[in-house]
């Protein structure tokens, strides 16, 4: 097989997973970063002069106030992995709720195409719930929230 080949074929044999990953990892990992730097400089002298290392500082102050901001890149990577999936089942696959959108969409099936439009949302609201409710037990046990 010549690269050309691999190269236009690879898109059709990437796994959900890796596309899943490959689309959320990027807001995870920015917000995360943002949320670490965005620390009052008030609290960082408070953490050094109470003689605290890297590592508990990282713990008991950095990671704290970085959680807000984690848990919003991860509801927005929740939804990108949610769409990049879901329309590259549309496009590019032969199976998938993707696909059977596309196929009752071709098909003028009006009834199943938004049977499962309306159960991709349901999911997703499943989902997101359950992710907002682990956010509010996080934050509240820390006092944050």
């Amino acid at each position: 097989m010549k690269f050309t080949d691999q190269f236009r074929t690879g898109w059709r044999n990437i796994g959900r997973q890796k596309l899943r990953s490959t689309l959320t990892i990027f807001a995870i990992v920015i917000d995360a970063v943002l949320g670490l730097r965005s620390l009052d400089p008030d609290y960082v002298d408070l953490g050094r002069s109470m003689r605290g290392s890297g590592l508990k500082m990282l713990v008991k102050i950095r990671f704290p106030n970085a959680l807000p901001s984690i848990f919003a890149g991860m509801k927005f990577a929740m939804a990108y992995s949610f769409v990049g999936v879901l329309g590259a089942e549309f496009i590019l696959s032969t199976a998938g709720i993707g696909f059977q959108i596309g196929v009752a969409f071709n098909a003028f099936d009006n009834v199943t195409m938004y049977a499962l439009i309306l159960l991709v949302f349901l999911t997703v609201s499943a989902v997101n719930s359950v992710v907002f409710s682990w956010e509010r037990r996080i934050l509240n046990r820390r006092g944050i929230a």
